[in-house]
């Protein structure tokens, strides 16, 4: 896409409150901070089109939330987000972006792919953990019928299966990325999120996104 060197790879992801997106989440394990940059751009147009979530909240994925917490390239990205008009928090760590507190989470690759293979496989000992608690005795079998319909909601807002599989943001055209195990109803979104992006004419958006920041993305 004009104005972008780097594509990335968004995904929505649960939390406390709303689903938020995490970019990048693997397509480029490094990268500078004009990438990022380009990251929270494509990620802003995507939530407030897609999602509708007017003026995102973004958070840099930091170890702390204090300005000079982080690398190189998260002290360097910090500076780009803040002098750009988009809606930028300041740095953010996990515990916090689980809470609700933002909703983009910008990220490098490297680190993006870590957090999303961590936050899967938590989900997946949760749940399994509350299957075994359940099924261990009667009285809990009789004690998770009365639960069900509020696990039968809660499996569904962790189920990745419902958020339309992955987009690789910044190509001309749309790329949805599907799991290798994606069943009927992840196929099903995925279909419908490809739909809405183009219905939405959401690359058009980016690229006049891109326009107004102050920063030469593409020369990255």
């Amino acid at each position: 896409m004009p104005g972008i060197k780097r594509p990335g790879i968004a995904v929505l992801m649960p939390s406390d409150v709303d689903p938020y997106l995490v970019v990048d989440i693997g397509a480029n394990v490094d990268c500078k901070a004009q990438h990022l940059l380009g990251f929270a751009v494509m990620g802003s147009v995507y939530m407030e089109h897609i999602v509708g979530r007017k003026k995102p909240r973004i958070g840099l994925l930091c170890v702390g939330e204090e300005r000079s917490k982080g690398n190189a390239l998260t002290l360097e990205t910090f500076d780009l987000l803040e002098k750009s008009h988009l809606n930028f928090i300041g740095n953010i760590e996990p515990s916090d972006v689980l809470m609700g507190k933002v909703d983009i989470l910008v990220c490098d690759g490297f680190v993006g792919n870590i957090y999303l293979k961590t936050s899967e496989a938590i989900a997946k000992m949760v749940m399994g953990g509350l299957k075994g608690a359940i099924k261990k005795n009667v009285l809990s079998l009789a004690g998770g019928l009365m639960v069900k319909p509020g696990m039968r909601e809660f499996r569904k807002k962790v189920d990745h299966t419902e958020y339309g599989g992955a987009q690789l943001l910044g190509l001309e055209h749309v790329c949805v990325i599907g799991h290798g195990s994606s069943n009927t109803n992840a196929v099903m979104n995925a279909i419908r999120v490809a739909h809405e992006f183009v219905e939405r004419k959401t690359n058009d958006r980016i690229i006049e996104e891109l326009k107004s920041v102050d920063m030469e993305v593409h020369d990255a």
